[in-house]
């Protein structure tokens, strides 16, 4: 209070030197507690360090007998100090002023805020300019005594202010205390970390641009352009080049997310460099988007659901045909697994169990691929006439038990023939079929034909032909002449492709050279027909790409298979297909929209720790940040905390406490949205060693591409 009547004093005679001024009353009134304050500021900058110009002014001010309350607060630069007792002891001509009213309590506060750079801002409650300058003197006079040791130390502490919600870009962990919640992708791979993705290195698949979303002085820096690059490696003293895309990528992308555009960047890429490309596409789009502006090679071979889509080629848009069954020998024991391979794929299992529907579905099984062959022997003995046999002719099998009589009939005379010719008989034989099927057919009916057959006398079952086929004739019901995908499937010849070519061979099995692409348009509207068509097709790719296993012959293109909505493919094992186009030296693209719709929990993560690219767009959130956080190692992150406290001395203290602590790689608060643009991407690429997460813009206004 000393302190408090030497400046008011000290003002009121520099401001009203004559002592009868009546305004000397009214300032000396200002000051009492019960009066109406005004907030006036005082504004100087002292060099040094926040910190330490704080703890100095603290200092000052408890040796006036101020209460600081709380003291200083370092994480945004302020302190509060407040004066306030009873001034009726004063003497002289200001003790009689101030006992002219019976209120003689006198208050006076002040506000401290100190700045980056030294600037300091003295706000009070009344106008005390006097105290002001002392004060700034005081403070000054005790900075200058300090120590240079200890302003080092409050000089670095000054720059670790408080974080207020921070992002941490890649490579720069976190190196002060925070506020709020910190998204941290520090563990994000750097520039330097990802110099051979960049262009140059003889990738072509664009991965968009490395980022960060954060401004700076109103603008965002991104890196360089990044390309999948190829993977180079020393084998025999001589470097051998792999595809990446070999080991398999996994797109998981929300609904639009940018997913169908990263597939078209793919699609066009791979085009211009050579590649053979296959696609399923669910929306029906796709094509028109690819040959729009312009289309390397032959222009690509379109299977669609779409009913306007017709073979006949005079129909503008004019889709083309794939017959299911070309190219199978069924006379032989590959011949015989892929005929197995394409059964399971047409039938419905979603809903088999155990029990007796398993004991139903075996028969199933059996009796279907016993039919391909029947169809397929028909043709050896009686070829048909204008075209190939396809999956129609097996339909006529299973819906009619005369139609598959007449057909073993016809079998039977042509191995009649054959042994009359002494010409061995095509595989495998009637005799081996018919045991498959026997529960189908009356003893009377075989023994009506050429040659009876004897063993199965007695073996038919209670149920008339057509309750036990019918669930292969309601499998087979797209296929049947007529039927909505008879045209597309049908063994005529006119504008049909084979998968082969896409693998790289002719229907004899010699390399063909030309570039091929093939578009599956799915589309989501024709439902059970879709789902039964791709499950089909994708067997028929696994059987195009077997001969790439083994051989290998020069100029032979790369393949990429870009599956757009995998979960839509029945029956499709991700983990097998990933794996069978690795060793067929072919890319394979698995896209779905979370993780969920790959499988069970045990499936999910054999994929994500097999596959060789992780590619995740916009988001990550659910199961699918659980999963992609989990299949990462955990990482050490610092951890910084402060403590205060208000003490004697030179005045406050304060504690920063550090250390390190292990912590997910990702928060879900990371992955719930990406700070890189529009259309961000996290991407994970497995090399070895492990490289670090990726996080790029694929924004077209941005890459350009």
């Amino acid at each position: 209070m000393n302190k408090l009547i030497e400046h008011l004093g000290r003002t009121v005679e520099r401001q009203f030197a004559d002592s009868s001024d009546p305004r000397r009353q009214k300032f000396i009134d200002g000051f009492r507690s019960g009066a109406l304050e005004t907030r006036i500021g005082y504004a100087f900058s002292l060099p040094y360090p926040v910190r330490a110009i704080l703890n100095a002014m603290l200092r000052v001010l408890k040796q006036q007998k101020f209460d600081p309350g709380q003291g200083v607060h370092y994480d945004n630069g302020t302190l509060t100090a407040r004066m306030e007792g009873d001034a009726s002891f004063a003497g002289g001509w200001l003790g009689e002023q101030i006992r002219q009213s019976a209120d003689t309590l006198l208050s006076f506060a002040v506000h401290i805020e100190v700045k980056e750079g030294g600037e300091v801002i003295v706000t009070c409650n009344r106008p005390l300019q006097t105290w002001v300058e002392e004060f700034k003197e005081l403070t000054l006079n005790i900075l200058e005594k300090t120590s240079k040791r200890v302003l080092d130390r409050e000089r670095f502490v000054s720059g670790l202010q408080d974080l207020e919600n921070p992002l941490l870009p890649p490579g720069k962990p976190l190196d002060r205390p925070f506020r709020g919640i910190l998204r941290d992708y520090s563990g994000c791979a750097t520039q330097g970390e990802v110099s051979d993705l960049s262009q140059g290195h003889g990738g072509v698949l664009p991965l968009g641009k490395q980022a960060f979303g954060v401004k700076e002085q109103g603008n965002i820096s991104y890196g360089d352009m990044l390309y999948l690059s190829p993977l180079v490696y020393s084998e025999n003293k001589a470097q051998k080049r792999v595809l990446r895309e070999h080991s398999g990528a996994l797109i998981c992308a929300t609904q639009n997310s940018g997913k169908t555009e990263l597939i078209v960047r793919w699609a066009r890429a791979a085009n211009q460099a050579g590649y053979n490309l296959f696609l399923v596409d669910v929306k029906g789009n796709l094509y028109e988007k690819l040959v729009r502006d312009g289309w390397r090679g032959e222009k690509p071979y379109l299977l669609s659901t779409d009913p306007r889509r017709s073979p006949d080629k005079s129909i503008p848009g004019a889709g083309h045909r794939l017959n299911l069954l070309d190219g199978i020998d069924g006379g032989t024991s590959l011949g015989a697994v892929r005929i197995r391979q394409l059964a399971s794929a047409l039938l419905p299992v979603e809903k088999i169990g155990a029990g007796e529907n398993f004991v139903y579905y075996a028969n199933w099984l059996n009796w279907l691929i016993a039919f391909v062959h029947l169809v397929l022997l028909d043709h050896s003995y009686h070829p048909f006439e204008g075209r190939n046999p396809d999956l129609s002719d097996v339909y006529d099998l299973a819906k009619s038990e005369d139609e598959l009589m007449e057909c073993i009939r016809r079998i039977d005379a042509g191995e009649v023939m054959r042994r009359h010719e002494n010409l061995p008989l095509h595989q495998p034989t009637l005799d081996e079929l018919v045991v498959d099927i026997a529960v189908l057919l009356p003893p009377a009916k075989l023994q009506r034909i050429d040659r009876t057959v004897p063993a199965f006398k007695g073996q038919r079952s209670e149920h008339s032909y057509r309750w036990l086929t019918e669930s292969l004739v309601s499998a087979l019901h797209s296929f049947k002449r007529g039927g909505p995908l008879y045209e597309k499937v049908s063994g005529i010849e006119e504008r049909q492709f084979r998968l082969e070519w896409l693998a790289g061979y002719d229907s004899e099995g010699k390399p063909r050279p030309e570039q091929v692409t093939v578009v599956v348009a799915a589309r989501l509207q024709e439902e059970q027909d879709a789902r039964v068509l791709l499950s089909a097709v994708m067997t028929k790719l696994e059987h195009a790409l077997y001969n790439r296993f083994t051989d290998e012959y020069p100029g032979q293109r790369p393949v990429l298979m870009l599956l757009d909505e995998t979960r839509r493919i029945k029956n499709f094992k991700a983990n097998d297909y990933i794996t069978y186009a690795r060793e067929a030296r072919a890319g394979c693209v698995l896209v779905y929209q979370s993780l969920d719709q790959i499988g069970n929990e045990g499936q999910i993560k054999e994929l994500i720790e097999n596959v060789g690219i992780q590619i995740y767009l916009d988001s990550l959130v659910g199961n699918t940040a659980k999963y992609f956080i989990e299949s990462l190692p955990k990482r050490f992150s610092p951890r910084y905390s402060r403590s205060s406290s208000v003490g004697g001395g030179e005045g406050g203290t304060e504690t920063l406490q550090t250390g390190q602590e292990m912590v997910d790689y990702f928060t879900t608060a990371d992955l719930y949205r990406l700070p890189a643009g529009r259309f961000p991407g996290l991407i994970y690429i497995k090399d070895q060693p492990r490289r670090s997460p990726i996080l790029v813009t694929m924004d077209r206004d941005i890459t350009g591409v």
